[in-house]
């Protein structure tokens, strides 16, 4: 749950959510 980095790419990083 990297809030740091999904909090820009929400839909780049959003499956790492």
């Amino acid at each position: 749950m990297f809030q740091g980095i999904t909090c820009s790419n929400g839909k780049a990083n959003g499956q790492i959510k």
